[in-house]
């Protein structure tokens, strides 16, 4: 197979490995903005201990789905003290070869426990654990020789506003040795009683492609227990190499959020 032929092939593994990084980060992530939500002198016995997500994203050929969960040792999410958290995400895809087509398959999993502490009106977090890579193609020949199926050491950080503040910001980001995965995300929020909106702005990547989104959210929770979020925008993928062309386009995603 001549040497543009497998571009395409990374054109397409590309996209998929960003729904996958994508799926697998965002909704703890947006579970954890929920968490902060109750005022600081909430009683622990009146705190959630344990929020669980389910969801599904959107890119190009590709979708997505993860669920996972975090459950506070201490027994309150909204107090500081120990966690253990636990994510799996599944995504399925299609990518143009040189000549053809393929499908692949990508799974990834993740466990890992962590901290977190309550102070001046912030809440930081952060998480040191264990994730596995595993991809699956259809023809099998039709991989991407830079990224492998491994172990990794995965890294995970949170800084955000805490309480009941009319405007949250919040600040998330994921390390995962296997293939250098990354993930950060920004966000500003504005609460208009159960609903929430605001920009985001998200850099993610690996060892062959990064990008960029620019785009918004939106958090509506219907009940004391049950939350829905979705996010939509545009990811500009990089430039100067093929690998950028599958990172070109609209984004999107849908979550449920259940605390308990």
């Amino acid at each position: 197979m001549a040497n543009g032929g497998i571009q395409v092939r990374r054109l397409g593994l590309s996209a998929a490995v960003l729904i996958g990084a994508m799926t697998g980060l965002s909704l703890p992530a947006r579970a954890a903005d929920i968490l902060t939500k109750s005022p600081p002198q909430t009683a622990v016995s009146e705190a959630p201990s344990t929020v669980l997500w389910a969801g599904g994203d959107f890119k190009d050929d590709v979708e997505a789905e993860t669920f996972g969960g975090i459950h506070a040792l201490s027994g309150g999410l909204d107090h500081s003290g120990w966690l253990i958290r636990g994510d799996f995400t599944a995504a399925q895809f299609g990518f143009n070869t040189n000549p053809g087509s393929a499908n692949g398959d990508l799974y990834r999993g993740d466990g890992s426990i962590g901290y977190q502490t309550f102070t001046n009106g912030w809440v930081a977090s952060g998480y040191l654990g264990l994730g596995y890579e595993q991809y699956n193609f259809s023809p099998a020949s039709a991989g991407n020789p830079s990224l492998h199926d491994q172990f990794g050491l995965m890294l995970t950080g949170r800084l955000a506003t805490a309480g009941t503040t009319p405007y949250p910001v919040s600040l998330d980001g994921q390390y995962l040795t296997a293939n250098n995965e990354f993930w950060l995300r920004a966000r500003i929020g504005a609460r208009f009683g159960a609903i929430t909106v605001g920009p985001e702005l998200i850099g993610l990547g690996n060892v062959a492609w990064d990008e960029v989104r620019f785009g918004g959210y939106v958090e509506y929770q219907f009940s004391r227990d049950w939350i829905v979020q979705g996010d939509l925008g545009y990811a500009n993928g990089s430039s100067g190499d093929l690998f950028g062309h599958s990172g070109t386009g609209v984004y999107g995603g849908v979550g449920l959020v259940y605390l308990h």
